[in-house]
């Protein structure tokens, strides 16, 4: 037990007394239908004897009118007005007849205090000030306040760096996988954010990815293709320099949402359209690939990255054929061959990766891929039977074949602009609704209906950068140079950039695996003890400057003090049965003690209500 938290443990526990009134997952739903909240009791009688001085924010509500914990001021919309947009009414319309058809009743609209919360962790990757949470809140105009919202984190210059950081974030996992050298990695990412930040449409980002030549620290976009390379060729004038194995699968996988891997072994056992030459067929369209320079190994992650420089070499693979053995060990050949039976042509003054790419952004899986994926990102599973957002085959049938085409053919008519996506996805009235289950949509079978939103497990990043916004509470104006004009250079914060790397050197190295996947990543038990017994948290729990709980006591009431720890943790207001505990515990302390807060907060922060994206 840390230094810092043992004086609450001993003292009864208030932390244990926390747990026990189900603090940890107040609002999140575990997929019954029994979980939704009960009633709380009316708040009894402060238990504090300072002055009654009333310092809660406007619109919190009156203690006479607290029995509804978080009420709003009135009911909720469900979703937000699409502005009339097709591929918004597209996803409501064919989801509601969805629902009618397998007589599902949707779960009940998000709260303010949920919504905001939500769209924050999935289009910016952390979780709102609380001073964001109280200006949305106070937002009266209740019809198109979610629009606005999200318009705002999607193009407001004040969260440039909030979007564009997050989502190169996200791509660069996805893209490098969060192993190898970091300051590739760090390569990536801030080509990546410049991307995101002008919103490139993302069939150009692709082609370029595809296709980059140069030296890392220049082109920064040939890092993905020199990140899977494969293993080196014994004739390079015959073969090529490397066989090109991962850069084959990954390729696919991301921009058509087909997991070709394991035909490069075989046919593939159970999807039948996939054939062994379909994988050599795509292999041979990088094996005129050349490196020049030697990239650093695995244990040599964190040392300075070697420059490396990446270019297509026409005299690598001249006979343009590829060799590959079948399970019955006969040898057999294949020419640059794409998925759908396209051959290089013969009269292309283009490289062989300029014509892949060309084939990848035109064939119909392209904008498929890719709405599959965001949808998984917003919802926590694709559209298909499967949650996987990448394995699109006959075994794992589209359920949702209307809403995944016809947003697909709106995002390509939209020059695969990502934002509209976005915009799309996240004005839809599924989108806004809650986590809680009913008996209609309480069973794992019934997540497919998007008929409430399941609970999402927190990136590391987002998990970060949400520790760092509720321990800090950034003020409304940010720091000068931070907020930049259009086409201003992006200003990284090294200080903090180093802190991060820290932490995510520690944290992926329990929860993450090689795919950039979050394997055991699951905001409960081990995840609570990181953070529980992790010194950065206690370090910014105690210092003296900027401190949360510092701020927090400024505030002349236990009231007060309450509000502005749920506020900056939880994004919401405390309910009357936690204020009820926590001053009951605070009197028995016999004075404001500075760590019975810090405490308090601790708590909040490693709670599922916290670390769940719910």
């Amino acid at each position: 037990m840390s230094k810092l938290h043992s004086k609450a443990w001993k003292r009864g526990g208030l932390i244990a007394l926390l747990l026990a009134v189900g603090l940890l997952l107040s609002t999140a739903d575990s997929g019954r239908s029994d979980d939704a909240p009960k009633k709380t009791d009316p708040p009894k009688a402060k238990t504090d004897d300072k002055p009654k001085t009333d310092d809660k924010p406007k619109d919190e509500p009156a203690k006479d009118t607290e029995k509804k914990p978080d009420a709003p001021a009135a009911e909720p919309v469900v979703g937000a007005p699409s502005g009339g947009h097709a591929a918004t009414d597209l996803i409501n319309k064919e989801l509601v007849k969805f629902w009618a058809a397998n007589k599902v009743k949707p779960s009940r609209p998000t709260t303010d205090h949920e919504f905001i919360r939500r769209v924050f962790l999935d289009v910016i990757g952390r979780v709102p000030a609380a001073w964001e949470v109280m200006q949305y809140v106070r937002d009266t105009d209740r019809k198109t306040k979610r629009a606005r919202l999200i318009t705002k984190l999607l193009n407001d210059q004040f969260y440039k760096e909030d979007l564009e950081n997050y989502w190169a974030d996200v791509w660069t996992t996805l893209l490098m996988t969060r192993s190898g050298n970091k300051d590739y990695r760090n390569q990536m990412d801030d080509w990546l954010a410049d991307q995101f930040g002008k919103n490139a449409p993302w069939d150009q980002v692709v082609r370029l990815v595809l296709t980059a030549t140069g030296k890392t620290g220049d082109n920064n976009a040939v890092n993905f293709v020199l990140a899977h390379l494969g293993e080196p060729q014994r004739d390079r004038s015959e073969e090529g320099q490397f066989d090109a194995v991962p850069i084959t699968s990954r390729s696919v996988r991301l921009f058509l949402g087909y997991q070709v891997q394991c035909t490069q072994c075989h046919n593939h056992p159970f999807n039948t359209e996939w054939k062994q030459g379909h994988f050599w067929g795509i292999n041979a369209f990088f094996r005129q690939v050349e490196r020049d320079g030697q990239p650093n190994m695995r244990q040599q992650r964190n040392q300075p990255a070697a420059e490396l420089t990446l270019k297509d070499n026409p005299n690598y693979n001249k006979t343009q054929t590829v060799y590959f053995e079948d399970r019955q060990a006969l040898v057999k050949a294949t020419g640059p061959k794409f998925i759908d039976g396209k051959n290089l042509p013969a009269d292309s003054k283009k490289t062989r990766r300029e014509v892949l790419a060309e084939f990848i952004v035109d064939h119909e899986s392209f904008p498929k891929a890719m709405v599959n994926r965001m949808w998984g990102h917003f919802f926590g599973r694709g559209l298909c039977q499967q949650p996987v957002v990448d394995d699109f085959n006959e075994q794992n049938p589209v359920i949702h074949p209307e809403i995944l085409d016809g947003v697909a053919k709106n995002f390509k008519d939209y020059k695969f602009n990502v934002r509209e996506l976005i915009g799309w996805i996240c004005n839809s009235e599924a989108y806004a609704l809650s986590c809680e289950a009913n008996p209609t949509n309480n069973k794992k079978d019934h997540e497919v209906y998007f008929s409430r939103m399941l609970l999402k497990n927190m990136s590391p990043e987002q998990l970060f950068d949400s520790l760092k916004t509720a321990l800090d509470q950034p003020e409304q104006k940010k720091p000068a140079g931070v907020v930049r004009k259009k086409g201003a250079p992006r200003v990284v914060d090294e200080a903090r950039k180093k802190k991060r790397e820290e932490w995510m050197e520690r944290l992926t190295r329990n929860f993450g695996d090689d795919e950039g996947n979050e394997m055991t990543f699951n905001g409960t038990v081990v995840q609570a003890l990181l953070l529980m017994n992790g010194r950065d948290v206690q370090d910014e729990l105690t210092r003296k400057d900027n401190n949360t709980v510092i701020n927090a006591l400024k505030k002349v009431s236990n009231s007060g003090i309450e509000t502005e720890l749920w506020l900056a943790a939880l994004g919401r207001y405390p309910t009357p049965k936690e204020r009820e505990l926590v001053d009951r515990e605070w009197k028995k302390t016999g004075a404001n003690a500075q760590w019975f807060w810090e405490d308090v907060f601790w708590a909040l922060l490693n709670s599922n209500e916290f670390v769940l994206n719910h």
